[in-house]
């Protein structure tokens, strides 16, 4: 028996057990909630955002993903603390999934993803590879079998806290007044210079389209591994476009790792030094140092 149909062996024993109650949702379904989820899953369905072409539908107005549907319905479960808790069945789930080294074809994957988001939902392929290059690696070159990369394989809190702090270090060090956390500003002579914010994912709608945030002082740092899938985002959004057209800066975990390693830093050249290690290369933005 194969690893992967041992995996799939032991997952079945799963299928059917009941784990936790349905839970009423706390709140009624809106249209913000609806844009937010569809912002989030790069859903430009008019049925789910445009009052105007919803009133012209078989549905006479705006309606929610069925997704979303089944998600807003259900209660969240905590995981166990330890294998032994009342939840012990969903945490071996999740460490059988999370430990595997067997992986799954693209192909694989790319079906998976078409039953779990039927009909207009439906991910393009180019969406789904650019989700395997940005959260996944090959078992070995060129054999099409992929599994999740070991650091993504369990949320990156550490990794956006570290990031965080380092920032909040680095601008202390060049002398900036240091405030927040969730973006994390720098301030000089009291006024606003530079905004932060820290995201371990590529869900760029939430902060790129945040009105909170100034464009043209603000730089949202998130692990290179997720290039593809933003860039992929930039594309096929014309509002994210837009907003990096107006100012916003993407860069990578390791630039800000680098930058508090420098000691030439200066408040004078730190834009430069921003610029020099691009979420995505051409042949004209080339690292540096």
């Amino acid at each position: 028996m194969s690893a992967k149909e041992e995996l799939e062996k032991q997952l079945a024993a799963y299928v059917g057990i009941v784990q936790g109650p349905v839970e009423i949702a706390q709140d009624a379904v809106n249209e913000a909630m609806i844009r937010h989820w569809c912002e989030a899953m790069g859903d430009r369905n008019p049925a789910y955002l445009d009052p105007e072409a919803a009133a012209r539908s078989v549905h006479g107005g705006i309606v929610a993903p069925p997704v979303m549907l089944q998600a807003w319905i259900l209660g969240g479960l905590e995981m166990a603390d330890d294998a032994a808790g009342p939840k012990n069945k969903q945490q071996e789930v999740h460490r059988l999934l999370s430990h595997s080294e067997s992986g799954m074809a693209a192909a694989e994957l790319d079906r998976a993803a078409c039953a779990a988001f039927p009909g207009l939902l439906t991910p393009s392929s180019r969406l789904v590879k650019a989700c395997l290059l940005s959260y996944g690696q090959e078992v070995e070159a060129e054999s099409g079998v992929w599994v999740l990369r070991p650091e993504d394989r369990a949320a990156r809190v550490q990794d956006v806290e570290a990031t965080r702090q380092m920032l909040a270090q680095l601008g202390t060090h060049l002398g900036f007044q240091v405030t927040g956390a969730v973006p994390l500003e720098w301030r000089s002579g009291g006024q606003p210079a530079y905004t932060f914010a820290v995201i371990a994912s590529a869900a760029l709608g939430q902060t790129l389209l945040n009105p909170a945030l100034d464009p043209a002082r603000s730089i949202l740092v998130l692990p290179g591994g997720r290039a593809s899938l933003a860039q992929y985002k930039l594309k096929q959004d014309p509002r994210l476009k837009a907003a990096v057209e107006r100012g916003w800066r993407l860069v990578k975990f390791r630039l800000i790792r680098r930058l508090a390693d420098d000691t030439t830093l200066t408040r004078e050249n730190l834009d430069e030094r921003l610029s020099l290690d691009p979420l995505w290369e051409t042949e004209a933005q080339i690292l540096l140092f």
